[in-house]
């Protein structure tokens, strides 16, 4: 019955958010904060959508459609994806405050380090605060990618999706976010030889008081008069007990309000079922791009699957790097991850058709229709060729023109 009620979507709507993609760009040029959530391409989109009722996200089409300024890009569905894109690198970069690095990715230590988790430090006190509009946004996005199938490639933490589901938080969890402050809890919290002796306590711990600081650096009291009281070593189990319920309860404000966009949406309720992981790869898609899976759902127009090029094509694509992978997603469909095995998002599949040429095929670069998840491929003599121009493509030729 869940998942029923999760897939089954009420009327459509047509808005459109109209984006200055030129100020984003500038501002991530100079290194700077969008503070106002005003600049970046997401905090636009927000800025719009706030102002329409959630029935536009439930949807069974896109809930809207985007345009960007100065632009000939015309909204088939390839714009809508790139945006989804670009918002996602947008929500992991230094210009927006919603998400911030793992402690374990700034470190480069532990499990996770390439997660991203709830900012501790975002205001969302304030009913007209942007961290509030944007977060409330985000969980809007996720509920459409549920309800649609879209992807969102976003790396967030267990705990940010477990959070979401209601589910309880343990030391693990917090390993993987932030391997020092949970190991030394665990120190705290046991007896030597794992744990800490009185003397070594009275070395390593010297001067600690109840206050410890979240995933954002803010320092918080751990009882009322925190700063002022200081951790003996019989209250050592007690201050780490303390530390571990901050650490997990962290962003509980912003959490809920992320909670509610999603809740907007579809009914929350309808989730309790599901594994984060589940979740997770319903608003994500799948991280690891799996090129069988790619294969599996390809079809050849005017060109034989085994044609030398197509040949080419497949080596080259094996041997890649993920990272290079999702670039060439992004070039031929407009996103950086799969679909699920077995999602209707998959459409008519991924389409590679022969590419008319001049004389010479190896002087011509592949075509993509992004709105068609389709890729336009020359008679290429070699895999090295092949791999040249493939690889120029997906690097420099982003342009979604003819999307």
């Amino acid at each position: 019955p869940g998942r029923e009620v999760v897939s089954r979507p009420s009327s459509s709507s047509e808005e459109v958010v109209t984006i200055d993609r030129g100020s984003a760009q500038s501002l991530k040029d100079e290194g700077g904060v969008d503070a106002s959530g005003s600049v970046m391409v997401f905090a636009q989109a927000s800025q719009q959508a706030s102002q329409w009722s959630p029935s536009v996200f439930r949807g069974q089409g896109a809930p809207f459609k985007v345009q960007y300024k100065h632009e000939l890009g015309q909204d088939s569905g390839g714009v809508y994806r790139d945006f989804m894109d670009t918002i996602a690198d947008e929500l992991m970069s230094p210009q927006l405050q919603i998400l911030i690095p793992t402690p374990n990715q700034a470190d480069d230590v532990g499990q996770d380090r390439e997660s991203f988790i709830l900012n501790p430090s975002l205001d969302v006190a304030s009913p007209n605060a942007p961290g509030r509009r944007m977060l409330y946004f985000l969980g809007q996005l996720m509920g459409v990618c549920i309800r649609r199938g879209d992807v969102l490639p976003l790396f967030i933490s267990r705990a940010v999706w477990k959070g979401l589901l209601g589910e309880e938080l343990t030391i693990e969890d917090l390993e993987l976010v932030d391997l020092a402050a949970a190991s030394i809890i665990r120190r705290l919290s046991r007896p030597p030889p794992e744990g800490v002796n009185a003397q070594t306590f009275a070395v390593e711990f010297a001067g600690l008081r109840f206050v410890a600081r979240d995933s954002s650096g803010q320092e918080r009291n751990l009882l009322e008069t925190g700063s002022r009281s200081l951790v003996t070593f019989d209250k050592a189990k007690l201050f780490a007990e303390r530390v571990l319920l901050m650490r997990l309860n962290e962003a509980e404000a912003q959490l809920s309000i992320l909670r509610a966009g999603l809740g907007s949406v579809l009914p929350v309720e309808t989730l309790t079922l599901w594994t984060w992981s589940y979740l997770e790869e319903k608003v994500c898609g799948v991280a690891h791009v799996d090129v069988s899976l790619l294969k599996k759902y390809t079809v050849y127009d005017g060109i034989p699957s085994d044609a030398p090029e197509v040949k080419f094509l497949w080596e080259m694509l094996e041997e890649m790097s993920q990272k290079d992978l999702r670039l060439f997603l992004h070039f031929v469909w407009g996103r950086s991850r799969l679909p699920l095995n077995g999602s209707l998002k998959w459409g008519d599949g991924f389409k590679i058709a022969r590419q008319s040429c001049g004389s010479n095929p190896d002087h011509w670069l592949p075509k993509a229709h992004t709105c068609f998840f389709q890729l336009d491929l020359p008679q290429y003599t070699t895999k090295e060729v092949c791999l040249e121009r493939v690889q120029f493509a997906i690097n420099n030729c982003l342009s979604l023109n003819l999307a």
